[in-house]
């Protein structure tokens, strides 16, 4: 695939509202993107979502200009491992969302998801060489593609996917966040899905965690050998985390104090969700019962005035 030309290098928003443009979601991987992606598909219906395969994007973005004129015009939503650059392919206004996640977390995370998914396709050769954490980040297979990931994919290109961060990418990436809409940390994801739901107009995105590692050791809990490991391997990352970090930091401050309030109301929401108590006189399986997977249905898009202020 060709490198987008150079007029392509930014989104395009054409002064569109943003609640018209099309949303790119580059999903990195281990950072709770598999739940924000659900929120997608209940925010919009699966119909309105496509995915790009991260293990072939070429093909994906030929199956997506082979759609019939009006399921491409019906998608609002793309979604996938992959790297910056989808703008110059997805005709109209777009813009970028994303999720970052503090590396030595998201390095544990990600040892722990292969060692236990045997159809992860890195399992074979890390449970076969008996590779431990720290092992895992210093010589496992594909390192030079897991470690630094967040840059390589922020600061990347579609058309060189499988290339290793480098200082340049880390330069690319921090410029290409300033054309995202919103870049959310997994550390604070209610706040960062509040955020989305401010900008682009949405209904609660009470949601389930999706992919939660069972029983893997948190991050303060690992080998100070392992972690500092892993910092010595992502500090490309760890920088770029900070750079995020302060501009979410900024971002939750532009929001004003009604965000703190909604964040409350949100919680108690979510927390009504995961446990079934009953809500109103309906509990949370009844309402699932009667729900058609979209938004617009649900019980908590139902609720009294106050509850959404």
């Amino acid at each position: 695939m060709n490198a987008l030309p150079p007029d392509q290098s930014r989104p395009r928003d054409d002064d569109e509202n943003q609640e018209t443009q099309r949303l790119i979601f580059l999903h990195i991987p281990k950072t709770a993107g598999t739940t924000l992606k659900q929120a997608l598909i209940d925010q919009y219906g699966k119909e309105g979502v496509f995915r790009i395969d991260g293990y072939r994007i070429p093909d994906s973005i030929q199956r997506f200009r082979e759609l019939p004129n009006d399921r491409s015009r019906s998608l609002r939503v793309f979604y996938g491992h992959m790297p910056y650059g989808l703008h110059g392919v997805v005709p109209g206004p777009s813009t970028y969302i994303s999720l970052l996640r503090e590396p030595v977390d998201r390095l544990v995370s990600h040892y722990y998801y292969v060692i236990r998914t045997p159809e992860s396709a890195l399992h074979g050769e890390t449970v076969s060489r008996g590779l431990s954490l720290k092992d895992y980040v210093e010589r496992g297979p594909s390192a030079h593609l897991f470690n630094n990931g967040q840059t390589r994919l922020l600061g990347g290109c579609l058309d060189n996917d499988l290339a290793p961060a480098t200082e340049d990418t880390l330069e690319a990436a921090k410029r290409n966040l300033t054309n995202f809409a919103m870049v959310g940390l997994t550390e604070r994801f209610d706040e960062s899905l509040l955020i989305l739901k401010r900008m682009f107009g949405w209904q609660w995105p009470v949601y389930t965690r999706e992919k939660v590692g069972p029983n893997r050791p948190r991050s303060e809990d690992i080998s100070s050998d392992a972690a500092q490991a892993i910092r010595e391997h992502n500090q490309l990352d760890v920088e770029l985390y900070r750079f995020a970090a302060e501009r979410f930091e900024q971002q939750i401050e532009q929001q004003g104090p009604g965000l703190r309030r909604e964040l409350r109301t949100f919680r108690t929401l979510n927390s009504v969700n995961r446990t079934g108590t009953v809500f109103r006189g309906r509990s949370r399986s009844a309402s699932r019962r009667q729900t058609t997977g979209r938004t617009s249905s649900r019980w908590w898009n139902r609720l009294p005035s106050r509850w959404n202020s």
